[in-house]
């Protein structure tokens, strides 16, 4: 149901290159979101409204375990994202609040290996994984577009410190 209105949900098209991935009637980011993180091998760069999905925290803990670089950028006006901060900086992931001009960093993105993306409308929580009708786009090789996020991430992590 959308607007008060029965929707129909198109079956999926198969494309290598371009998943998109609902929270209603499936739950689908979240699995989504902890794969990526799981998977990567050297980096993962990412900037989120908020954060407080605790699978997701200990993902990413475990991928600084294993070697992973991680850089992780919050908004600042989400209270409910400082117990994760928290977290994450206790486990050494680094860790920042996003610094702005006071606008929001409203971003819901991750960058793994500098080659696949995922952004979307998804806040990385329990309404944005499970109760809010929620769309992402997980595109699982795609350098030339994780260049341009990584670009601006790059100059956006830096004028946080």
């Amino acid at each position: 149901v959308t607007c008060g209105r029965q929707s129909a949900i198109p079956d999926p098209v198969a494309d290598a290159a371009i998943t998109v991935a609902a929270t209603l009637p499936a739950a689908e980011i979240r699995p989504l979101v902890i794969q990526i993180i799981d998977r990567a091998v050297h980096t993962l760069d990412l900037e989120l409204f908020v954060l407080t999905d605790t699978g997701v925290v200990h993902a990413l803990e475990a991928a600084v375990g294993r070697g992973v670089n991680v850089h992780v950028l919050l908004d600042p006006s989400q209270p409910s994202s400082k117990p994760a901060y928290a977290a994450l900086e206790a486990d050494d992931v680094n860790v920042r609040w996003y610094r702005g001009g006071g606008e929001l960093l409203h971003a819901k993105a991750i960058v793994a290996d500098a080659r696949s993306v995922l952004f979307g409308s998804a806040n990385w929580s329990g309404g944005g994984f499970a109760r809010n009708h929620e769309l992402d786009i997980d595109l699982p090789s795609a350098p030339a577009v994780a260049s341009q996020m990584l670009a601006q991430m790059n100059l956006d992590w830096p004028a946080s410190a």
